[in-house]
């Protein structure tokens, strides 16, 4: 990428970057982790064309969610169903966050309409981290 003099990474991590909650030491420390390797990484590109971003969503309908919504249900007796709106309630758009939406902000963050945007994280969850 930096002989090309363009390029962007673009790094999944999750909201777990910026906060943290119970029970989740070792996924939010290596999700900060992320986030700081993509700052870093952005620090030493800047200015070549290439660039370095991450993506933060909050719960996504993916098969790590289902595992999430398995563990929850099995240690509270609740059903899937019931269990899947624990913490599709959890933030603000009282639903899980969908793939495409994942999606769209990576195809944004490595398109050239992104050429600026450097060091970033573009967190999805409807705006639930900025309490």
């Amino acid at each position: 990428m930096l002989a090309r003099d363009q390029g962007r990474i673009v790094f999944i991590a999750s909201t777990a970057a910026h906060t943290g909650s119970r029970y989740t030491a070792a996924y939010t420390a290596s999700k900060h982790a992320m986030l700081g390797l993509a700052r870093a990484v952005a620090a030493e590109v800047v200015g070549t064309g290439v660039t370095s971003n991450a993506v933060c969503p909050s719960f996504v309908r993916t098969p790590m969610t289902e595992r999430s919504v398995a563990r929850i249900a099995e240690r509270t007796g609740r059903g899937l169903e019931q269990a899947e709106e624990v913490l599709a309630t959890s933030g603000p758009l009282g639903r899980l966050i969908e793939p495409d939406e994942v999606a769209a902000a990576v195809t944004y963050l490595a398109s050239p309409l992104a050429g600026a945007v450097n060091g970033q994280s573009l967190t999805i969850d409807g705006g639930g981290t900025h309490r």
